[in-house]
C-alpha cells in the first residue's frame, strides 16, 4: 500500500510548494506548481469519498442478496473494505501532522512578507496571508473531522466483514442486519463523505486564491465517480438504497450522489427533504417508468 502514503503526504507537499509560490511570487511556473499539487490533492480526497460510496454499495448488496449469492457479492464488499482500511490508515497518521506542517509553512510565509517596505503592498501582503492562513486552517479542522469521521465506520465495517465471512448464510446476514450495526455504518458514511465534499470545496477556495491571473477559469470541483462495474444502479438507485441513514426521506447530501437528479424541482412541499413518493416521482420523469430499481423491488415483494 505505498501509493496510499504518498496520496496523503500530497497536502503536505503542497503547502511547501506553496510556500515557495510565496516567496517568489513572480514565478508563474512556481505558482502552476502549487495549483497543480492543490488539484491532485483535491482529486485523491474525492477518490476516497468515492471509496466510501463504492464499501457502501458492496454492503448494500451483501445485505440483499439472494440465498447461494451471498459469497459471491461478499467477496467485492470485503475488498472494498480493505481498501478503505488502507486509506483510513494513512489519512490518520497524516492528519495528525498537518497542524504543524501549516503553521510552519504561514511562519514562514509571514516572515517574507515583513521585508516588503511599501506600505501598501505589505496591506496587500497581510490581506492575502490572513485569507490563506483561514482557509488552510479550515482544511485542516475538515482533515481532523474526516479522520475521526472515518474510524467508527472502518470498526463497523470490518466487524460485518468478520461475521459474514465466517458465516455466509441468509440467517446470519438477517442477524447482522437486525443488529443495527448496518444503520450506524451508514450514517457514519453519510457523515463522513459531506465532510469530505467541504473539504472538496474548500480546495476550490484556496485553488481560486492561487489563480496565476485574472480570467483564468476556476477550477472544477472533482467529480464523484459512480460506484465500479454498477454505474447503472449507482446511478438510480431506489429509495430504500438512497435513503442511506434510514431516516424515511432523502436529504439533499444524500441525494447529491444520484447523478443527473433535481432535488430543487423533486422536493415539492419544499421541506428540504424527499418523501418516497416525491424521489420516485422525480425517477420515472427522467424516463424510468416502471423500471426503477425502486419499483423492481415493490414487484418482488408482491
Amino acid at each position: 500500500m505505498k501509493h496510499h502514503r504518498i496520496f496523503f503526504l500530497l497536502p503536505l507537499f503542497a503547502l511547501s510548494t506553496l510556500y515557495g509560490c510565496a516567496t517568489l511570487l513572480g514565478k508563474e511556473d512556481q505558482q502552476q506548481s502549487a495549483v497543480q499539487s492543490f488539484e491532485a490533492t483535491q482529486k485523491q480526497m474525492a477518490d476516497l469519498r468515492a471509496q466510501v460510496e463504492r464499501t457502501m454499495f458492496s454492503l448494500d448488496s451483501v445485505m440483499s442478496a439472494p440465498p447461494g449469492q451471498i459469497r459471491t457479492a461478499y467477496t467485492p464488499y470485503s475488498d472494498n473494505v480493505d481498501q478503505l482500511s488502507a486509506m483510513a490508515q494513512q489519512l490518520s497518521e497524516n492528519a495528525q501532522n498537518m497542524r504543524e506542517q501549516r503553521i510552519n509553512y504561514m511562519t514562514e510565509w509571514q516572515r517574507t512578507r515583513l521585508n516588503v517596505e511599501d506600505p501598501k503592498l505589505r496591506q496587500v501582503a497581510d490581506r492575502r496571508h490572513e485569507e490563506v492562513s483561514q482557509q488552510l486552517a479550515n482544511i485542516e479542522t475538515t482533515f481532523k473531522k474526516s479522520d475521526q469521521g472515518i474510524k467508527p465506520l472502518v470498526s463497523h465495517l470490518q466487524d460485518i466483514q468478520r461475521v459474514i465471512g465466517s458465516d455466509p448464510t441468509p440467517a446470519n446476514v438477517a442477524a447482522v442486519q437486525k443488529s443495527g450495526v448496518v444503520r450506524s455504518a451508514k450514517q457514519e458514511a453519510s457523515r463522513l463523505n459531506s465532510n469530505l465534499t467541504v473539504a472538496i470545496n474548500q480546495f476550490d477556495r484556496v485553488l481560486g486564491r492561487l489563480a496565476p491571473e485574472p480570467g483564468v477559469p476556476p477550477v472544477k470541483a472533482a467529480k464523484r465517480p459512480a460506484p465500479a462495474g454498477a454505474a447503472a444502479t449507482a446511478a438510480i438507485p431506489s429509495f430504500t438504497q438512497a435513503d442511506r441513514d434510514q431516516s424515511g426521506a432523502i436529504e439533499q447530501g444524500e441525494a447529491g450522489a444520484i447523478q443527473g437528479l433535481d432535488f430543487s424541482s423533486a422536493d415539492r412541499d419544499g421541506d428540504g427533504r424527499l418523501s418516497q413518493s416525491e424521489y420516485e416521482a422525480a425517477t420515472k420523469a427522467r424516463g424510468d417508468q416502471g423500471s426503477t430499481p425502486g419499483s423492481a423491488e415493490q414487484n418482488e415483494r408482491k
